[in-house]
């Protein structure tokens, strides 16, 4: 009895490793599913080096090849798309003909039908694409909700929870940084780093740049450069360029345009400020000139028009390219 209990043990492991093995054959039989209803190998067209692992996963395929869907309805529509990565539930199960996709998370890229060369990591990221071919393609998503109600995307990169939530068209941007461009319908061209950055930029704000957190929060115009913690949070002009934590974070420059602010505060009175339009630059505080720097040695020397050089009798204007004029300085 002992003998025969061991020989149906043994039998009954062989069966259980016979079980878990999968054999391709033949190059034409290249493509496996495993579903609540066993493996299943694909012949039809040439669907070769396919796996689909859960139920529905890569159940369309034809023609496509070098797919991985992995999660109850991965790449269910995918036909003649090929070279995808699709990793959790409803992953890029539109997609029917786009190329080189990366889905991860439950969601990730689920509307996508043609759009290639998309990465999309997180829940829900990238989840609204649905563009066709070069209107959808191109995009980074990384962190929950990230892009994802884009649908005519290309070339943006979002990395953070909620970084581009609410984008629907647009090209060219980047948000890096929990919520940055999150409230933002429509846009291009702009840069966005720090959390919360560029936060509840209007439809149509154009190539801004906001680096620091809540930099440039409200804004809703464009050609703007807001470097520092809060610089231009409360600012909605365009063309201005503010430089230094909390910077322009005053109220008198909630509305201005073509502005340049250089400061470590949100003072009225910044240590530098400039008007691009009106070629307009005020120093609030004092300007120092090194003595003996680049004193002429005659009215010919060689100079730049507006170059100020002074000494302990002297200061010198170079009123026009290599002509100078001085005037004596004397004690009182």
């Amino acid at each position: 009895m002992k003998k025969l209990y061991m020989f149906f043990v043994i039998l009954n492991s062989m069966a259980w490793i016979a079980k878990a093995q999968i054999i391709s054959l033949s190059d034409t039989v290249g493509a496996i599913t495993i579903s609540p209803k066993g493996i299943i190998g694909q012949t039809n067209g040439n669907p070769s080096l396919n796996v689909g692992l859960g139920s529905n996963a890569l159940r369309s395929i034809t023609t496509g090849h070098s797919n991985a869907g992995i999660g109850r309805f991965s790449l269910s529509a995918n036909s003649s798309g090929s070279y995808n990565s699709a990793l959790g539930t409803n992953t890029l199960q539109n997609n029917t003909t786009g190329n080189y996709n990366v889905a991860i998370g439950q969601n990730a890229l689920m509307s996508n039908t043609s759009g290639s060369y998309n990465i999309a990591i997180g829940l829900d990221a990238l989840k609204s694409n649905i563009g066709l071919g070069p209107n959808a393609e191109g995009n980074v998503a990384i962190g929950q909700s990230a892009l994802s109600n884009a649908t005519l995307t290309r070339g943006n990169t979002s990395i953070g929870y909620g970084s581009m939530n609410y984008l629907i068209l647009g090209n060219d941007n980047t948000g890096a940084g929990s919520e940055t461009l999150a409230l933002m319908s429509m846009g291009h061209g702009n840069t966005a780093v720090g959390s919360a950055a560029m936060y509840k930029a209007k439809a149509n704000s154009d190539k801004n740049v906001a680096v620091g957190v809540r930099a440039g929060e409200n804004m809703s115009g464009g050609l703007n450069t807001f470097l520092g913690y809060e610089s231009g949070a409360l600012t909605i002009g365009s063309g201005n360029v503010f430089l230094g934590s909390l910077s322009g974070l005053n109220a008198a420059f909630a509305n201005v345009d073509n502005r340049l602010i250089i400061d470590n505060s949100a003072s009225p009175t910044p240590l530098i400020y400039g008007e691009f339009d009106n070629k307009v630059l005020k120093i609030n505080g004092k300007l120092l000139l090194q003595k003996n720097n680049g004193v002429p040695a005659s009215s010919t020397a060689p100079g730049i028009e507006g170059q100020l050089a002074f000494d302990d009798q002297y200061f010198y204007i170079c009123i026009q390219n290599n002509v100078w004029k001085r005037f004596s300085l004397s004690s009182w």
